[in-house]
């Protein structure tokens, strides 16, 4: 019987495990509501908007048997964090995914910056701002 307990353990701890997404504010927005339009960038490059970082990410699967192990899944986690962030896109920093091994089923993480784009408008406007305050 004490066994089969510990099967019963062991097997609970290897099919469950939590995902968590951890933010770092670096400006405040306003929220947007869950499932917002979110353009996904694989590198800072990629963005060709101006824009402004507001939020930081750090998601990092769960790493039960039945949970998406992989990079896209915890973009797919960060993705309502991000809009409750305020963010317009996101671009990923940095990101990984681990296999299986004897001790767990693997996890996929993803380090992403969310940012929000700058109207061309309030762009030109700083810059004469900037050139005014040089006389």
């Amino acid at each position: 019987m004490r066994i089969l307990i510990l099967i019963l353990v062991l097997s609970v701890g290897f099919l469950s495990a939590c995902a968590s997404v951890n933010v770092s504010t670096v400006k405040v927005a306003p929220p947007k509501s869950d499932g917002c339009a979110m353009d996904i960038y694989n590198s800072k490059s990629e963005v060709k908007r101006p824009y402004e970082s507001i939020c930081i990410l750090t998601a990092e699967t769960g790493t039960s048997l039945f949970d998406d192990k992989s990079v896209q899944g915890a973009i797919n986690l960060a993705r309502p964090k991000a809009c409750a962030c305020g963010g317009d896109a996101m671009f990923v920093e940095q990101a990984s995914a681990q296999g299986a091994s004897l001790i767990s089923w693997g996890k996929g993480t993803a380090l992403v910056n969310v940012i929000r784009y700058i109207p061309e408008a309030a762009k030109s406007e700083k810059k004469s701002v900037k050139k005014s305050t040089k006389k």
